[in-house]
């Protein structure tokens, strides 16, 4: 008996489902606090993207002052003062903004590479790669021959991606995330539900997330 509550609580997986959109710059911190939270908790995780377009009618070119000012509807002041938090918050972690290089465009060929990289093993290097070129180097996340590039920066099959990009085999699995996300009352991103029970929406601390983390691998250990 007690050798079976031992294995319980080493094998007990704690999963997380996570909802973000590439161009969303807090889920970028997000991702980062995230990776942080999982290597300091130390309990075994099943990590689970998906695919929330904030804009799923947006063209592929955007004017981006018109963007942020009537789309999140900023005006200057406010605009650059949250761009100089982030700033802050995401220099603890490695991330770069360059808010003027940034081009906002339509997210959908992007979000079809990044679930397709996902079943390949490859989540975590992608997603890392896409928002470094969006958020760092003002990459066309709409443009198939830099999503191509980019696959193959983050270790994948750069043939196999342009083809996945230019397809909408995989519309249909991105319309079911957000269907989900709107089912849990999702308005924006980042969403995290940890364990099917613990849901935490906009971007944590590594502190929180290490504490949620290792409560719901306690509880699924003695549940």
């Amino acid at each position: 008996m007690n050798g079976a509550i031992v294995k319980s609580a080493v094998t007990a997986r704690v999963a997380v489902d996570v909802w973000v959109d590439v161009q969303c710059s807090w889920c970028y911190l997000n991702k980062r606090r995230l990776d942080a939270a999982i290597a300091e908790a130390g309990v075994p995780v099943d990590v689970r993207y998906h695919f929330f377009q904030l804009g799923p009618d947006a063209p592929d070119r955007i004017d981006k002052e018109r963007f942020l000012r009537e789309e999140r509807g900023m005006d200057e002041a406010t605009l650059r003062q949250g761009q100089a938090h982030l700033n802050r918050l995401g220099s603890e972690y490695g991330i770069s903004y360059d808010w003027d290089r940034m081009l906002p465009t339509n997210s959908r060929r992007a979000h079809r590479l990044l679930s397709w990289a996902q079943e390949e093993g490859r989540r975590s290097e992608m997603l890392d790669r896409a928002f470094r070129a969006y958020f760092t180097e003002g990459a066309d996340l709409a443009d198939p021959d830099t999503l191509a590039r980019l696959a193959a920066d983050a270790g994948l099959d750069a043939s196999l991606a342009r083809a996945v990009v230019e397809s909408d085999e995989r519309d249909d699995s991105l319309e079911r995330d957000r269907a989900e996300a709107l089912r849990l009352g999702l308005t924006g991103v980042p969403l995290i539900v940890i364990a099917q029970r613990y849901g935490l929406s906009g971007a944590q601390s590594v502190e929180a997330l290490t504490g949620i983390l290792r409560r719901a691998a306690s509880e699924a250990a003695h549940g």
